[in-house]
C-alpha cells in the first residue's frame, strides 16, 4: 500500500495540491532539502489556508468580518468604554482600518460612539444592546467551534504542537533576510 503524506490527508484544491507536488519534485531532483520539510511547508499552508477560510464563512453567517468581531470581542471584554486608537492598537490595526470597521459596527447600531466632551476627535465605544445581544450568540458557537477543530488533538499534543509552532514562528525572519 502507497504511503500516505499529511499532504494528502488534508483538505486541499487541486491547485494546492499541485504546487506542493511542484515543490517537492523541483527540491528532489536538485536536492534543495529533504521531502519532508516541504512536505510539512505545504501542509501548513493548506491548514492556514482552509482555517481562515472556514472562519470566515462561519462569521459570515452573522454577517460579520473577522475584523468586526475582534472589535466586538474587544468591546465585551472591556470594563469600560474604549477609545478607537485603544482598539487599534490592541488590534495592531491602522487608524484607517479602524475608522472603517467603527463605522459600519454604528451603523449596524452593534456599537455606541460618544464624541468626548473637551474633544470631539476623541469617541468612547460602548457595545450596544444589539451588539451585546449578538456576542451573546456569535461567541458560544465561535468557541465551540475551535473546540470541535481543535479537540481531536490531547492537551499534550496541542502543548506540542504550540511549540513547534513557536520554533518555526522563530523561522520566518528567513524569508525576510537578504
Amino acid at each position: 500500500m502507497a504511503k500516505k503524506t499529511i499532504q494528502q490527508n488534508t483538505i486541499c484544491s487541486n491547485a494546492d495540491l499541485l504546487r506542493g507536488e511542484l515543490f517537492k519534485n523541483v527540491c528532489k531532483k536538485n536536492h534543495f532539502i529533504d521531502e519532508t520539510r516541504i512536505e510539512m511547508l505545504v501542509s501548513l499552508m493548506a491548514l492556514t489556508k482552509e482555517l481562515e477560510a472556514g472562519k470566515a464563512e462561519n462569521l459570515k453567517r452573522y454577517k460579520m468580518s473577522e475584523g468586526r468581531f475582534f472589535v466586538l470581542m474587544a468591546l465585551w471584554q472591556a470594563d469600560r468604554p474604549l477609545k478607537a486608537t485603544e482598539i487599534a492598537e490592541g488590534l495592531g490595526v491602522s487608524r484607517a482600518t479602524m475608522t472603517g470597521l467603527l463605522d459600519s459596527l454604528v451603523e449596524d447600531e452593534l456599537v455606541i460612539k460618544t464624541d468626548s466632551e473637551v474633544d470631539r476627535r476623541i469617541h468612547s465605544l460602548v457595545l450596544a444592546k444589539k451588539g451585546v445581544a449578538l456576542m451573546k450568540v456569535i461567541l458560544p458557537d465561535h468557541f465551540q467551534r475551535i473546540k470541535k477543530f481543535t479537540e481531536i488533538l490531547t492537551k499534550e499534543e496541542s502543548r506540542t504542537l504550540v511549540a513547534i509552532i513557536c520554533k518555526l514562528l522563530k523561522g520566518i525572519k528567513s524569508f525576510n533576510e537578504d
